[in-house]
């Protein structure tokens, strides 16, 4: 079955608080979640933040995708790549540091 690969609209507003992170700018989106520019508040660093869209998060299969995607992203390492901090819930957001 095809997914719907377009861009959906949703997404937190910058100054929008998740767990440790404050959102600070929209970077990106796709049509597994959005991606933010974030500060974690506790680290005192600058984040990227993937937030999952709502509707994947309902479809069991997607969010099993989504952790498998972060799982995997935290064994990958070397120049250029991104490192993955955690993999979280925090009002009803699913999402990735």
């Amino acid at each position: 079955m095809l997914r719907d690969a377009r861009p959906r609209t949703w997404a937190p507003e910058p100054g929008t608080k998740l767990a440790q992170y404050e959102l600070v700018k929209k970077l990106g989106e796709g049509s597994m979640g959005v991606v933010f520019l974030a500060r974690d508040t506790v680290g005192e660093r600058p984040v990227a933040l993937k937030i999952i869209h709502p509707d994947v998060a309902q479809d069991p299969d997607r969010r099993r995708r989504f952790v498998r995607e972060a799982r995997i992203s935290t064994a990958i390492q070397g120049p250029g790549i991104g490192r993955v901090f955690e993999v979280a819930e925090a009002d009803e957001q699913i999402f990735l540091a």
